[in-house]
């Protein structure tokens, strides 16, 4: 998932789950940890958002 959004930059959820080939919930347990630990953040609003690897 890291290196999907290093290589990637922004990516919407839809994006992740077909890059990914899984469900929509499958991608949110995957992304839901690294939202949690602040490596990963969402930026925009609900329909907009993307999700984008959070600068140090």
């Amino acid at each position: 998932m890291l290196h999907l959004l290093r290589d990637h930059g922004a990516m919407a959820p839809a994006e992740v789950w077909a890059t990914l080939g899984v469900s929509r919930h499958r991608a949110m347990d995957l992304l839901r940890p690294l939202l949690d630990a602040g490596v990963v953040e969402k930026v925009g609003g609900n329909k907009t958002g993307r999700h984008v690897l959070r600068r140090a």
